[in-house]
């Protein structure tokens, strides 16, 4: 495909990936498959920075930690020719948020009517990565040990698939070896976490925004459920009650608020499913200080 440059986009984030042109030995045997040809292309490049080194598409299987991660990195291999090694976060500064649920608390237990998970303080969390120097912030203050690279923080922040995992007892205990693990310390005491999609605690990519304080933010919303059917994902940033999903804003309307004023949510929600209009727009509007997501109190212009 020569020497292009691409742009990934996903909700309020972009990552800009360049690829060249394949090793000609990667091309003469292209045909044989991408795990033919991994060996040939890896050698020519720097080893992955995850712990362990870059697996290869041979060594994962839905059944193994990692498959998700394994399966993200193929689809990069066959539409671009790239591996995880090939990305790059680009000199922009842009964040992902992801998921930190701690491993002794599953199975974890939903809400029966409203699917909120009640013991989200303490046992579920959000993590953002800066992705430029690769660090991660986390509001409770813990400092995640491992190795992060750009795939891992787009596997992991996409990962919905836990979701039926955790909440069931069945599956978790046939699949829990599947889920991706980590671990964070605080003030020298260490905890093991799996990595969720960011959607468990926000959905929109707006609290990652508020956390650095942003004055002006364009949000596209694009979700797997209709506005209308599942609106919790704003609601919850405004304060309002709505049942939620077991994989959207899990934390309920307590936790997840960041928006003072709890009666903008009626007008926002009613432009952005009124087909005419499908857009919305609120100027000087307070953020509350939010110790479980991360936020301090401060005015957003527009």
């Amino acid at each position: 495909i020569g020497d292009k440059t691409y742009w990934f986009a996903n909700a309020n984030s972009y990552l800009e990936f360049t690829t060249a042109t394949k090793p000609a030995s990667a091309r003469a045997t292209a045909h044989k498959g991408a795990n033919e040809t991994t060996s040939a292309v890896r050698s020519e490049k720097p080893p992955s920075r995850v712990a362990g080194g870059h697996h290869g598409l041979r060594s994962g299987l839905p059944s193994t930690s990692g498959w998700w991660r394994l399966a993200i990195d193929t689809c990069f291999y066959l539409g671009y020719g790239i591996h995880d090694y090939d990305i790059s976060p680009g000199t922009r500064e842009w964040h992902v948020n992801m998921g930190l649920l701690k491993q002794n608390a599953c199975p974890i237990t939903l809400g029966s009517e409203d699917n909120v998970y009640e013991s989200a303080s303490s046992k579920l969390w959000l993590a953002v990565m800066d992705m430029v120097p690769g660090t991660i912030a986390n509001p409770q203050g813990y400092t995640v040990t491992d190795d992060v690279s750009t795939l891992d923080a787009m596997s992991y922040s996409s990962a919905f698939w836990v979701a039926s995992i955790v909440e069931s007892a069945a599956q978790y205990l046939l699949l829990g070896g599947t889920l991706m693990s980590a671990s964070a310390e605080k003030d020298g005491n260490s905890k093991d976490f799996y990595w969720t999609d960011g959607g468990f605690i926000d959905t929109t990519g707006v609290v990652a925004h508020l956390q650095q304080q942003r004055t002006s933010i364009v949000a596209f919303y694009n979700n797997n459920d209709d506005l209308e059917v599942l609106a919790a994902p704003w609601a919850f940033l405004f304060g309002r009650s709505s049942a939620t999903d077991t994989m959207n804003h899990l934390e309920g309307p307590e936790l997840g608020q960041v928006f003072a004023d709890t009666t903008l949510f009626d007008q926002v929600y009613a432009n952005l499913t009124d087909g005419s209009i499908l857009r919305a727009s609120l100027s000087n509007v307070e953020i509350l200080e939010n110790s479980y997501l991360g936020t301090s109190a401060y005015t957003v212009s527009g």
